[in-house]
């Protein structure tokens, strides 16, 4: 701030001090979303969310011009990958945690490939990512 100290809801702020917004902390406020450590894909259906909760991409101005383009590509991939395949991650594959505006992992996710209607057999999580998140034993 230029011009003199203050405040940013119940936060008092002094002239020249920085704010610092975290995607990643937003995410993970139990508040917003219970239990935010598990991984919980259901959470997100009939979900009603404010415009200031999920920040994948961004919000308000400085939102992500490609969000749209974004949505899209992503639901149509999956969508003919997904109906085509069964997947699974390839056995011994290491899930480590990158957290930086968002979490993400480390290096590569190589999956395999099954016919259809074959259900492959789930492969053992290996890597730090349980740090992070509770996923199903």
């Amino acid at each position: 701030m230029v011009g003199g100290d203050g405040s940013l809801g119940p936060l008092s702020l002094r002239d020249r001090g920085r704010v610092i917004v975290s995607y990643y902390v937003t995410h993970h406020l139990p508040e917003l979303y219970p239990d935010p450590e598990r991984f919980d894909p259901k959470r997100w259906q009939g979900l009603r969310r404010a415009p200031y909760e999920y920040l994948p991409f961004g919000a308000s101005p400085r939102t992500c011009i490609g969000i749209d383009f974004a949505n899209a590509a992503m639901k149509l991939a999956l969508a003919a990958i997904a109906s085509r395949f069964g997947l699974s991650l390839v056995p011994g594959t290491r899930v480590d945690r990158a957290v930086a505006v968002t979490l993400s992992s480390r290096g590569p996710l190589p999956m395999r490939l099954c016919a259809p209607g074959s259900a492959p057999p789930p492969a053992a999580v290996a890597g730090d990512v349980r740090e992070r998140v509770r996923l199903p034993a």
